[in-house]
């Protein structure tokens, strides 16, 4: 759980978000270091949805966990994911 106004999001829509003195409260389903930075997977239960579609829904949200994790953490975060169980397949998302 993070305040919104901590946190750094270089975003139109998530910058609004940015001038309240509310929390955001998340789980990150997965995240693991590397040698060069921080990876997260989000995984997605989402049924009938493209890989496509499910990096739309959820870009938003991995953009505030890469902002969390590097609030909380001090460390870069250098990619994200998304994991579809139905696809069985995942898609990297722009953070």
């Amino acid at each position: 759980m993070v305040a919104v106004s901590e946190l750094d999001i270089d975003d139109e829509a998530l910058g609004k978000l940015k001038r309240s003195d509310g929390m955001i409260k998340g789980i990150i389903d997965l995240m693991f270091e590397e040698e060069d930075g921080i990876v997260i997977v989000d995984y997605k239960s989402d049924r009938g949805v493209s890989l496509e579609k499910l990096k739309e829904r959820y870009s938003m949200q991995l953009k505030l966990y890469k902002s969390a994790i590097e609030l909380t953490t001090g460390k870069k975060v250098k990619e994200a994911y998304l994991y579809s169980f139905e696809k069985r397949e995942h898609i990297a998302v722009e953070i």
